[in-house]
């Protein structure tokens, strides 16, 4: 049985390695717990982010007898690259935070997260909030990040951002045949249909 709670939690606080004491004693007790979360950024695939304002996060850590269950929301506002134009992008995201922590060498420790709820380990009587609150926000970054809906992204012949103006290739190669394209000759090619 857990039979601690989180000594000197200032709603305010932004250290998320909390010590326990005698606030989440008993089964059933909770505890809410805000602050934000001192984070330099994200690598998401071949794509990094930063988080500048950090993340801030809005939990409540319940004692169920066994473990310390934290759940919640996690926020942040995240600057990349957009896929498309390669300018700068900017995400406001919000994740939700469900997560386990459980003595180290309990079976609950042992659980590898089938339920859809990932365990982390009690160490030296201390939950560290640090994982599940950077995991809610980094599943919520998107495949496709984009600066704006309707990005127009570069000129595929001359690389310009084509947010900040028509390059003029497009019309050009409607005009002219491109040498790349061996088909390209073909574009006024015409069927006429002569019954003589």
């Amino acid at each position: 049985m857990i039979g601690a709670a989180m000594a000197g939690s200032d709603p305010s606080r932004s250290d998320p390695v909390v010590r326990l004491d005698e606030r989440l004693a008993e089964p059933g007790q909770a505890l809410p717990l805000a602050g934000t979360l001192a984070c330099a950024g994200f690598r998401a695939g071949d794509r990094d982010f930063s988080a500048p304002d950090g993340i801030a996060y809005d939990l409540l850590l319940t004692n169920t007898g066994e473990a310390i269950l934290a759940t919640g929301s996690a926020r942040a506002r995240l600057l990349g690259e957009c896929d498309r134009c390669l300018g700068p992008a900017e995400l406001d995201l919000e994740g939700q935070v469900e997560a386990l922590f459980a003595p180290e060498g309990s079976e609950f420790e042992a659980d590898d997260g089938d339920d859809g709820v990932e365990t982390y380990p009690i160490r030296d009587e201390s939950l560290d909030l640090t994982e599940p609150v950077r995991s809610a926000v980094a599943v919520e970054i998107p495949f496709k990040v984009l600066c704006r809906e309707d990005c127009k992204g570069l000129c595929p012949v001359c690389g310009q951002n084509l947010n900040e103006g028509d390059c003029g290739c497009a019309e050009r190669l409607a005009q002219e045949p491109d040498p790349m394209n061996p088909f390209s000759v073909l574009k006024d090619f015409e069927v006429r249909d002569d019954e003589s």
